[in-house]
Parts: C-alpha cells; sequence; structure tokens
C-alpha cells in the first residue's frame, strides 16, 4: 500500500514540480517573466502538454502560448529513437526584434553567444529523431527592424512521416501563412535527412505589397516604392 501511495503522489506532484521548475530556471536565466498555466504529463502513454505559458526578457517583448500537446513513442526510447508520435502545437506569439545594434532578441530576451565546445566529439551512436504527425495553427510572429516592421502568421503547417532513420522517405508538408495581409502558401514533398538533402514543391505569395521594403530600397536610390 506504502508503495501504491507513493507512486500516485509521484504522478500527482510530478506535473507540478516540472511546472515551478521550469519557471525558476527560465527567471534564472534573465527572463523577467515567465508563467505556466499547466502541465500534463503521462509517464505511461508518453504524453507531454502545456497550456497558457507567457515569457518575457525585458517586459516589452513577449512570447505566449496556448496549447501544447506532444505524444512520444515510449518503446522507441529504447531503440534511441525520439519518435513523436504526434504533435499538435495552437496559439503562439512571439515578438522577434532586430535592435540598432544588430542583436537580434526573441520575446526581449537576448540570447547569449554559444560557448565553442573543447571537448571531442563523441563517438557513441547518434539518437534518431522522428515526426509521425505534427500539426500547428495560429502562430504569430512580430518582425520589428529598423526598416521593417510586419507580422508573418503561419495559419496552418501540417507535417507527417518524418524520420532521420528512414532518410530516403518522402516526407508531405503544407504551410499556410500570411506576411500582413498577403497570403503564402508552401506545399510539397522533402528529404531533410537524406545524404544529398532534397526539397520540391510549390510557393504561391499573392499581393505582397512592394512599399514594405521601401526602406531598403531607398539604399539603392529608390525614393518610392509601389504596387504588390
Amino acid at each position: 500500500f506504502g508503495i501504491l501511495l507513493s507512486l500516485l503522489l509521484l504522478l500527482i506532484l510530478l506535473p507540478i514540480a516540472l511546472q515551478h521548475t521550469a519557471v525558476y530556471i527560465l527567471k534564472k536565466q534573465g527572463f523577467q517573466q515567465a508563467e505556466i498555466g499547466d502541465v500534463d504529463l503521462n509517464l505511461f502513454t508518453g504524453g507531454v502538454g502545456l497550456s497558457d505559458v507567457a515569457v518575457s526578457g525585458d517586459g516589452v517583448g513577449r512570447a505566449t502560448l496556448s496549447n501544447l500537446q506532444i505524444n512520444l513513442s515510449m518503446l522507441a526510447l529504447v531503440k534511441k529513437r525520439i519518435e513523436i508520435e504526434s504533435l499538435h502545437l495552437n496559439g503562439v506569439t512571439l515578438d522577434l526584434n532586430n535592435r540598432d545594434s544588430g542583436e537580434w532578441s526573441i520575446a526581449g530576451f537576448i540570447p547569449p553567444k554559444a560557448e565553442q565546445s573543447t571537448a571531442p566529439p563523441s563517438q557513441s551512436e547518434p539518437w534518431g529523431v522522428g515526426v509521425d504527425q505534427l500539426q500547428v495553427n495560429n502562430v504569430s510572429v512580430n518582425v520589428l527592424m529598423p526598416k521593417l516592421k510586419s507580422t508573418v502568421t503561419l495559419d496552418a503547417l501540417q507535417l507527417s512521416n518524418l524520420a532521420s532513420w528512414l532518410p530516403q522517405q518522402q516526407t508531405p508538408y503544407r504551410a499556410e501563412l500570411h506576411i500582413d495581409e498577403s497570403p503564402l502558401t508552401l506545399a510539397g514533398e522533402m528529404q531533410p535527412f537524406n545524404a544529398e538533402p532534397r526539397f520540391q514543391g510549390s510557393l504561391e505569395l499573392t499581393h505582397l505589397p512592394l512599399a514594405l521594403v521601401s526602406a531598403f530600397a531607398q539604399e539603392a536610390g529608390v525614393e518610392q516604392l509601389g504596387g504588390s
């Protein structure tokens, strides 16, 4: 009875512990704001869920997440494979700012520069990575640069049958976006893990206002730029 009770308490308290630990780590890294509304964890099925996430590095730039649900294959871990059976992400807003100094900030946070590792490369067999089904909806990125201000919205992204251990397998994808009010569609197939990675498909961009890049055109002596 004591073992069952301890296991039950572990299953109840582990998501809460992960929630508070993640918030602590984010604030330790320099984020002024870090909130996670709920963490859902199922160790038996490999299900992980996050909802109502909000972070900010400086209190101005923000990133929010409404819902993320991931289901992992627990059996694949035995074969050193991280196989995502399904990933559903919905409702993301992100502020991306290129400052006058040239630094990029993500949600008001400037990532530290990566340090060069002096450790010898690992000789162990690398882990495989795969996604059976991926669905992303309603992702909005606010891009702010000295000469450009725009909002890129990913309305929907679908991807399936992606696996590093099957490099020749065709991975179909489809993405529907908006650059401000201009729709952009990408669709096709790819083989990103092939010895010679291959991407094929179609791209359709409709009525992109040229005035969006008028500030860049001025550097070339073009004072006015219009049309679509």
